[in-house]
């Protein structure tokens, strides 16, 4: 990364420190080219975030099918990849220790910050059906945002910015 090196060096160190992380800045000036290029020894879990991409979206949810099949096979042994919970972007960046990378993050809805928070801040996540979701090591939260974008966009909560997010 060329004219990048300081830039990378913090954002390498900031990971590895154990810290989540907000890169702002306008459109084209190379933040998601910067993170690609410091995490390319890392699992990297992306999601483009909307304004509909709610808590449902990073967390996952039951499919009703397999819901379904898992209830009335209860007597024969489970089939592989067979369970009915569909893990989310942040379910399975916390269970695989990737870096969950949250593009255009403010564009989430409301209530996607509110599941983001305690998986940030504790490590853990309670989630209905499926029960406590602890993150591996090297879960790390990188959150990418235009400022300068004020279409579709809201302001990120103050807790999710709280310097005490991580480890």
């Amino acid at each position: 990364m060329v004219g990048r090196e300081q830039d990378a060096a913090v954002l390498r160190a900031a990971l590895r420190a154990g810290r989540h992380v907000l890169l702002e800045g306008p459109a084209g000036a190379g933040k998601t080219l910067l993170l690609r290029h410091v995490c390319r020894d890392r699992r990297v879990v992306e999601v483009n975030a909307t304004t509909v991409f709610s808590a449902g979206g990073l967390v996952g949810r039951t499919d009703p099918g397999r819901a379904l099949v898992s209830a009335t096979s209860a007597h024969r042994p489970a089939r592989a990849g067979a369970r009915p919970f569909l893990p989310g972007a942040l379910v399975e960046a916390m269970r695989a220790g990737a870096v969950l990378v949250l593009d255009e993050a403010n564009r989430l809805a409301p209530d996607a910050f509110a599941v983001l928070v305690p998986a940030m801040s504790e490590g853990e996540l309670t989630v209905p059906g499926l029960g406590q979701v602890a993150a591996a090591a090297g879960f790390r939260v990188v959150a990418v945002a235009n400022p300068q974008d004020r279409i579709g966009t809201g302001a990120i909560p103050a807790a999710f910015l709280d310097g005490r997010c991580g480890s």
